[in-house]
């Protein structure tokens, strides 16, 4: 690729971190090299290494990115002064537009390395966008528990299940080259019905259920025909 002249260093380091995307979305981490890197935007390697000290630092800033722009919206969406519940769905049903919108990166952050943060307890302690973003999301969940909104669980438990649940909607649309409107909102509704009857106090509807299996709907309605019988 020919060599492009940059304004300013920062302006360079963009271009290497959108150029290093590319080929970690393309080529996946073991295949990832500074060299082919270097051959994408058509400097040596030891120029990048002035920027970045090697892969994972790359893999590293492109996640932190991510999760700056997920973070934000949270915090534009807190700000409206929504009722908690009516909060947490406008925080999930953006999680699941800002990933449908921006795959690559979606891809990126979560399907390259597992353990660019460390392990659950490294992840925890160190300050990160990641970990800025969760607990901001947490803290939602954990409010609308406090205030009676959300029954059934601890705020732990209920904000993973429900983030698994988004996850999984963006996941389908990233390893299968997209799913249709219709799914998207058949998943999305399923999603939320959960969160409904949670928060109506009808949680025993999933008693003995994995947390895979809350999306289907076809189980929701089974369930919820039983119940009312």
């Amino acid at each position: 690729m020919p060599r492009k002249r940059h304004k300013n260093k920062e302006e360079f380091r963009g271009a290497i971190l959108e150029a290093a995307r590319e080929v970690f979305s393309s080529d996946g981490y073991g295949n990832f090299s500074m060299r082919k890197l270097a051959r994408q935007i058509g400097y040596s390697p030891t120029t990048i290494y002035l920027y970045f000290k090697d892969k994972d630092d790359l893999l590293f800033c492109l996640c932190e990115e991510f999760y700056k722009e997920l973070h934000q919206k949270i915090r534009e969406i807190e700000a409206e002064g929504a009722g908690l519940l009516d909060t947490l769905r406008k925080v999930l049903l953006a999680y699941v537009s800002f990933g449908l919108a921006h795959q690559e990166q979606y891809r990126v952050a979560f399907f390259t390395n597992p353990t660019i943060y460390g392990s659950p307890m490294e992840f925890l302690e160190n300050d990160t966008m990641s970990r800025r973003t969760y607990l901001e999301y947490r803290q939602i969940v954990a409010r609308g528990c406090e205030a009676g909104v959300l029954s059934g669980f601890d705020a732990d438990t209920f904000a993973q299940v429900l983030w698994a649940g988004v996850h999984g909607i963006i996941t389908a649309a990233v390893h299968t080259g997209g799913i249709s409107p219709w799914s998207i909102r058949l998943y999305w509704q399923s999603l939320w019905l959960q969160v409904y009857l949670m928060a109506s106090g009808l949680s025993s509807l999933f008693e003995g259920y994995s947390g895979s299996r809350l999306l289907d709907c076809e189980l929701l309605a089974s369930r919820a025909e039983h119940f009312h019988k």
